[in-house]
């Protein structure tokens, strides 16, 4: 999401996922042992600019994420990076 500015849902992870997700062995080990089951990413974004992101996961017997949890995520994010932008522009003044 930081690279190509577009959020991201994966429904199922399985370990090709992981091993295309991860960075590292150690990386991949620990997703595995943790034991997430879905993910999405979602870009904080301000006029165009990329200032981070929210990364959200289920484990254990949750159920997996879905599109409604996916659109509900872009709004959070949404919402704050306004609200970070606001907050550095108010310590401005």
């Amino acid at each position: 999401a930081i690279r190509t500015g577009q959020a991201e849902l994966i429904k199922t992870v399985d370990p090709e996922i992981v091993t295309k997700h991860c960075y590292s062995k150690e990386h991949a080990e620990l997703i595995t042992q943790i034991g997430i089951k879905s993910f999405m990413v979602a870009p904080l974004k301000i006029r165009g600019n990329i200032i981070g992101s929210i990364n959200l996961f289920t484990t254990g017997n949750r159920e997996n994420l879905d599109e409604k949890s996916f659109a509900l995520a872009e709004e959070v994010a949404n919402k704050l990076a306004v609200a970070i932008e606001n907050a550095k522009l108010f310590k401005q003044t």
